[in-house]
């Protein structure tokens, strides 16, 4: 393994060798937390935006066909990245002389897996049109050619959280979701409109996303250079453990869009779409959190003690969250995206509870994918996703789409309960997690505190 470890455990400080461009000064976690989450309010503010005019301009119908084939793309994406985006932080935090040698091999590995993955999805339309029925070939053909530019933008933008360069990192997701809403205003209509041109124009900041952070990579030194293969294995051989989590995770999530199209057609798709997209909204909190307290554990300039103050202040404060949400759903579904989408309603609030779990257990994920990836992490999910599946197979062909919001959140819960069994284990016991007042009172000095 890279780097070395303290004797409790954790990631010493890496020197930083002469002549390696050393990172910017390092923001505090509060800080960067709420650098993260302001862009990631306007990233979704953005998204809803998005949303809205392609459910307004498409109807139920089209939107569960662009859905899904997003959907898909996306998948397909983090079925490609077999940990990379993982082990690039983890790398280029403890070895901050290779980061020009990281992104190079990042380019390669994405050129390589993502066509493979592109040939995969054309796969599953032939073999599977019944699933993909409503989407034609062109838009498929889109949908495919995203795959790599995806892989190659979530493999480069994973190293600067390494550098610490959050405002980079966040300001250009948080242009791209703006060029998004710009192009679907003023070229959509022109266009005429239909799936395809719209699945274009989401397409295409992507591109720009990747040209900027190509161009960020090159303060480390050449980009484009040839393979290292002896370091390639070293970041396989940490990204496959990463792999099999965030891979069972992902479709965990997004597996349930998939079949909803699937069984019940592009309607209810999208409008179950509707009620993930609000989901995944509320998720972008514990993840905003998760992801700075990664890249400090990996840097080597935070501890346990860190690890589970932040996961009770996110037990605590995202509970607020979710409470404070769920009345507002109602109007705010109604509103956005008018009468047909109502059902939506209904579908967030039985994935409510399921969210809160998925995002403390995002905490305790991110904790030990700095410290090593244990093994046990990847066998957690495994009941999780594959009561998902069971639910969502036997019952969606009899009953409403609700199923697929109460599998979701059946499924959180047993993940969550399996995670928090390991973080006791880690901890010495349960009782570092149970909630006291003293602890209450440490959790707005922690929120408050710089560094």
């Amino acid at each position: 393994m890279p780097g070395t470890m303290s004797t409790s455990g954790m990631p010493e400080k890496v020197s930083i060798p002469a002549g390696v461009v050393p990172d910017p000064a390092e923001r505090g976690l509060r800080e960067d937390v709420l650098l993260m989450v302001g862009a990631k309010v306007g990233t979704l503010v953005l998204a809803a935006i998005t949303t809205v005019i392609l459910a307004r301009s498409l109807g139920p119908a089209g939107r569960g066909s662009l859905a899904s084939v997003y959907a898909l793309m996306t998948l397909l994406a983090q079925l490609g990245t077999f940990g990379i985006a993982s082990a690039n932080p983890y790398f280029a935090a403890r070895e901050p002389e290779m980061r020009a040698r990281i992104a190079g091999n990042s380019l390669w590995l994405a050129a390589v897996l993502g066509p493979l993955m592109a040939v995969v999805g054309i796969l599953v339309k032939v073999l599977a049109p019944h699933a993909f029925g409503d989407v034609s070939w062109p838009e498929m053909a889109v949908g495919m050619f995203a795959v790599p530019v995806m892989l190659s933008s979530l493999f480069l933008q994973s190293i600067l959280l390494a550098d610490g360069r959050t405002v980079l990192y966040n300001g250009v997701a948080l242009g791209a979701a703006l060029l998004t809403v710009l192009l679907l205003v003023t070229v959509l209509p022109l266009a005429g409109g239909g799936v395809l041109p719209a699945l274009s124009l989401m397409v295409a900041p992507q591109v720009a996303a990747l040209v900027i952070y190509m161009a960020a990579m090159r303060r480390h030194g050449r980009l484009l250079r040839p393979l290292d293969a002896a370091l390639a294995r070293r970041m396989v051989g940490y990204g496959a453990r990463a792999y099999v989590v965030t891979l069972i995770a992902y479709m965990l999530i997004r597996i349930d869009l998939l079949l909803v199209n699937g069984i019940q057609g592009p309607t209810a798709a999208g409008q179950y779409s509707i009620a993930v997209a609000l989901a995944d909204a509320l998720y972008l909190l514990p993840v905003s959190v998760s992801v700075n307290l990664f890249a400090r554990l990996a840097r080597g300039s935070a501890d346990r003690e860190l690890s589970l103050g932040v996961f009770h202040l996110v037990a605590f404060g995202y509970l607020i969250v979710c409470a404070v949400v769920a009345p507002l759903a109602g109007p705010a579904i109604t509103l956005m995206f008018g009468a047909a989408y109502q059902p939506a309603i209904a579908l967030f609030l039985w994935l409510l509870p399921g969210v809160y779990c998925l995002g403390l257990l995002t905490v305790i994920a991110y904790h030990f994918a700095a410290n090593g990836m244990p093994r046990e992490l990847i066998l957690v999910w495994g009941p999780g996703l594959a009561l998902n599946l069971a639910l969502d197979i036997a019952l969606l062909p009899h009953h409403d789409t609700y199923v697929a919001s109460i599998a979701s959140t059946l499924a959180y819960a047993i993940v969550l309960i399996l995670h928090l069994r390991l973080f006791a284990r880690n901890l010495g016991g349960w009782a570092p997690l149970r909630p006291t007042v003293a602890g209450t009172a440490s959790l707005m000095r922690l929120a408050l505190r710089r560094g």
